[in-house]
């Protein structure tokens, strides 16, 4: 009497404990996260992304560098030397003004005419150099080129949020499946195969293999709870969540609204930036032509001095250069052509970038094709696995059917049910990679 008080007292402790564990967990995970909520976070947390947009702002910025040779300089400037005449021309006194090719760096304040102390300001300003505007063009190009790969970032970012997403909610379902085939299939399977086997009227080894198919059952809800704890967890770490309190949506949640969140576009990231890459390489390709052209600058200063030798103290100073290039060693045409030949690489990367996104897309749709066949088979399947089971029951409780046939049965619901939530997780997550391959991003 004292053991089976003790048994009832240990079940009692038992089921409390288990009890208190399913509180602890659903009060361990929040809301479930939908598809838009893991997306905003993990693109909001992801050092990557983080990454480019820096790379974007100093893209930028090279595009304000080169618009500056479109400005005159002005540097100041001042000197003092003593002892021998003119040592203030060995100063190599220059401000940081981008040419000093009329060969006048610090003007005055640097002649070896001028008595220190002197000083001054100078100014010069390229009038004519073709290769600017194409390097201002190059700059432009290279700024879209990384916007577009800050976009090639965000696919990749949300790609694998997304793979751990439907992770998560394949094992998440898987759980809840065998858990639920184990509460209203064997289980009742169960408790009517100990009462005939009780009352003699069946063999013992009925009860011996379906209590085996309840282990099982009771092992891969098991299996599977622990896989969706990791895999939540493995979710939350990606997206900057704390891993415990990480909850995803059940298979049976997941529909066309779903993807609403994300907007439609029809050109890839990956193409996108091959074509900027090649505008840019183009632009440097006529920057190297343009060497081939005159160039003129213009320079002026003016200041004051101590006093001036040989020659009368002047207050300021002014003039023209012009540059023509006649011979260079063959290195201009080479410069050139090694340019078209970086040109015709970005031009050919573009057709390559073309055929990757198209392949993709193509190993998409034979995804997506694939299982949309097979959960319209699946679905008439399982309505006739479900008749299966009311059939063979029946038959066994009757005493007309063996029990192998209701365990085979079970075992068909058990298959037909989990390939349905691996097909399903398996076809969001092709349709929404395919639209983010191809541009598509979080509705703002």
């Amino acid at each position: 009497m004292i053991w089976v008080i003790n048994k009832k007292w240990l079940f009692f402790i038992l089921v409390f404990g288990f009890f208190s564990l399913s509180k602890s967990f659903a009060a361990t995970f929040a809301k479930p996260l939908d598809l838009k909520a893991v997306l905003v976070l993990a693109e909001d947390y992801s050092p990557d992304l983080k990454v480019a947009r820096q790379r974007e702002i100093e893209a930028e910025k090279n595009i304000h560098i080169q618009q500056a040779y479109l400005y005159p300089t002005l540097d100041a400037g001042g000197v003092a030397t003593t002892g021998f005449p003119g040592f203030n021309n060995q100063m190599q006194i220059s401000g940081p003004g981008y040419n000093n090719d009329l060969g006048a760096s610090g003007m005055m304040y640097a002649s070896p005419y001028a008595q220190t102390p002197a000083g001054g300001l100078t100014s010069q300003l390229d009038v004519l150099d073709l290769k600017i505007p194409y390097r201002i063009r190059q700059a432009r190009a290279l700024y879209q080129a990384e916007k577009a790969r800050t976009e090639i970032v965000r696919y990749q970012v949300d790609w694998r949020a997304l793979k751990y997403y439907f992770s998560s909610v394949r094992d998440r379902g898987i759980h809840r499946l065998w858990a639920q085939i184990n509460k209203t299939q064997i289980a009742p399977v169960y408790r009517k195969v100990v009462y005939f086997v009780n009352r003699g009227q069946h063999n013992m080894a009925d009860e011996l293999l379906i209590r085996d198919q309840v282990e099982e059952a009771e092992l891969e809800a098991a299996s599977y709870q622990a896989l969706y704890g990791q895999a939540a967890q493995k979710l939350g770490v990606y997206i900057g969540v704390d891993p415990d309190k990480v909850s995803v949506l059940s298979p049976d949640r997941l529909n066309g609204d779903m993807l609403s969140v994300l907007t439609s576009t029809s050109v890839s990231a990956y193409i996108t930036q091959a074509q900027f890459h090649s505008q840019s390489a183009h632009a440097f390709l006529l920057s190297r032509k343009a060497e081939n052209y005159p160039r003129i600058t213009a320079k002026a200063g003016a200041g004051s001095a101590a006093g001036s030798r040989l020659v009368g103290l002047q207050d300021y100073a002014a003039g023209v250069g012009v540059s023509v290039p006649i011979f260079e060693g063959f290195g201009i045409t080479s410069r050139i052509e090694q340019a078209r030949a970086r040109a015709k690489e970005k031009d050919e990367a573009v057709s390559s970038l073309k055929l990757f996104v198209a392949v993709a897309n193509k190993t998409y749709d034979e995804r997506i094709a694939f299982d949309q066949a097979e959960l319209r088979f699946l679905d008439h399947e399982l309505k006739t696995d479900f008749d299966a089971y009311k059939v063979s029951l029946n038959r066994y409780v009757t005493y007309v059917g063996p029990l192998v046939d209701v365990r085979e049965a079970i075992r068909d619901l058990e298959r037909v049910e989990t390939q349905i939530v691996v097909d399903k997780t398996d076809l969001w997550l092709a349709l929404s990679s395919k639209i983010i391959l191809n541009g598509g991003a979080v509705r703002q």
